[in-house]
């Protein structure tokens, strides 16, 4: 009889003490998703930022070069178009894996595709 207070206080501390571990290992579980969490929007921030980087040269590259803008019944020198496409390759070197001129009706254009490697 004199065993069943004793066996309570013992179960009542060790379930006191198991609480606050429990709750310091919740907290830093919780702060290592939370430091894998901004490392991973940190990443895919930086990805769409180079993408768009990328897409703005190409508009640039395509609204200001003449080489795109041949005037009316000429074709685009694919030659021209192949040498604005390797200057894109030394902009953003391994980022772009190939590059070609499509036309209005979406076909590529003979001549003006160029596989840029990446490194």
């Amino acid at each position: 009889m004199h065993r069943m207070p004793f066996v309570a206080l013992l179960v009542g501390v060790v379930l006191l003490s198991a609480g606050p571990l429990a709750i310091a290992n919740s907290v830093e579980q919780e702060r290592r998703q939370d430091t894998a969490l901004e490392q991973d929007a940190a990443q895919v921030a930086s990805a769409f930022t180079s993408y768009f980087d990328r897409a703005r040269s190409l508009g640039l590259l395509l609204a200001q070069s003449p080489t795109f803008r041949p005037p009316a019944g000429e074709d685009v020198d694919n030659a021209a178009a192949n040498r604005a496409l390797a200057y894109m390759e030394r902009l953003y070197p391994g980022a772009i894996g190939e590059a070609c001129l499509i036309d209005e009706q979406g076909v590529s254009l003979p001549g003006s595709r160029r596989a840029l490697p990446l490194r």
